[in-house]
């Protein structure tokens, strides 16, 4: 025996019982009420062989008239009970119901007996009751997505110093006139702009993780780089007036090999749209800077020559500087996990000549104002690299 509810065409509630017949059909009938639904079924099957479960809340409305007709009740031990014929032993099998869900009912339908008293067809549908409230799913949420480069962090880079402003072509000529002879001397110096190398360490801390993503980092690096000066010397000597004039050239180079080492602390504001994996970067760093003169290499024609480190210390005082220095970086960086990174990046490097704290000798420093007067003696370089950052 079954029951179930349903709307008809017309939005009203109908109850529909039902109960298998000993020839394979089924007796059906439909009612406004559950109750009237059982009635009339009840009218339909045979007494001889009525065995019919009902929940607890209708057991009072069928009781007398079952009872009447020769059924017996027993308990199940919830709260749903077994109604068997006369002809059914109490020893039979009891079936056991589903409590684990107050909002559903488990109704258990037991077919027609065949006179086999030791077996029993017991079919389990479950029906959700109209007064109960709907199933209610919880809703899991998805996790939150991952934070890309947030935090302290380590970086190593290696690059190019790919050129150094060492100043423009400039252009120097002189007369001299002694004993009624005359030398006119041009002099053009121009820069020999070579690529350098570095590489260093960065630690720095990410603030934040928004779009934009304040950031504080040290930047560490070895610099090395050969600046130098190629020369054409020009040269007019007149012996006397109306002698003829001998003209000659000559040509030159003069360069260096710097190490350099570079301490600053750049402020950046780092960029993480969209997944984060992708972050353009920019800032700005101040710091200072040593450097050191691996001494001169000349070349005049086919004529070369060195002066050594030594030499240099012992004629100038020094072959080291050490300044202020800034630079300007920007940059990309690629996440291939939240903590590690891969980047590319740019650096204007800008090494000062205001303080020459490490040139003591006097004349030294004299000599280098004088040409700072007609020079720029700041070193402007342009660095190129790329490097590895991970996250702590």
């Amino acid at each position: 025996m079954d029951w179930v509810s349903a709307i008809d065409s017309e939005g009203r509630i109908i109850w529909i019982a039902d109960a298998h017949r000993d020839d394979g059909k089924r007796f059906v009938v439909h009612a406004d009420e559950i109750l009237t639904a059982f009635v009339e079924l009840e009218s339909a099957i045979p007494a001889s062989n009525v065995k019919l479960f009902a929940s607890a809340s209708y057991f009072q409305e069928f009781k007398s008239r079952l009872e009447g007709r020769g059924a017996r009740l027993y308990p199940s031990g919830y709260t749903s009970y077994f109604l068997l014929d006369e002809h059914m032993p109490v020893s039979s099998d009891r079936a056991t119901f589903n409590k684990a869900d107050p909002r559903f009912l488990t109704t258990v339908i037991i077919m027609k007996n065949f006179f086999v008293s030791a077996s029993v067809l017991v079919g389990l549908v479950t029906v959700s009751l109209q007064a109960g409230e709907p199933v209610a799913y919880k809703q899991v949420a998805p996790p939150p997505p991952p934070l890309y480069g947030t935090g302290f962090y380590g970086a190593i880079d290696a690059g190019a110093n790919v050129f150094q402003n060492l100043g423009d072509t400039r252009t120097f000529d002189d007369s001299f006139t002694a004993f009624g002879a005359r030398l006119d001397v041009d002099l053009k110096i121009e820069p020999d702009n070579q690529v350098g190398v570095f590489g260093g360490i960065k630690l720095g801390y990410v603030f934040g993780t928004g779009v934009i993503r304040p950031t504080i980092e040290g930047d560490f690096f070895y610099n090395g780089f050969r600046p130098g000066w190629n020369g054409t010397l020009n040269t007019a000597f007149t012996p006397c007036n109306g002698c003829t004039t001998l003209l000659s050239s000559a040509n030159g180079n003069v360069n260096t090999w710097v190490n350099s080492g570079a301490f600053l602390t750049n402020f950046i504001l780092r960029f993480a749209p969209g997944n984060q994996r992708f972050q353009p970067y920019a800032g700005a760093g101040v710091g200072a800077y040593y450097a050191q003169s691996e001494g001169l290499n000349a070349r005049i024609e086919d004529l070369h020559f060195r002066v050594r480190p030594d030499t240099l210390r012992e004629n100038l005082g020094t072959n080291a500087f050490a300044d202020l220095a800034w630079q300007v970086v920007a940059g990309t960086d690629y996440y291939w996990t939240p903590k590690i990174s891969t980047f590319i990046e740019y650096h204007f490097l800008d090494y000062t000549s205001d303080t020459l704290v490490v040139v003591r000798d006097a004349d030294t420093r004299r000599l280098i104002r004088n040409v700072q007067s007609e020079f720029d003696l700041d070193l402007k370089q342009h660095l190129v690299g790329a490097g590895l950052r991970f996250h702590f």
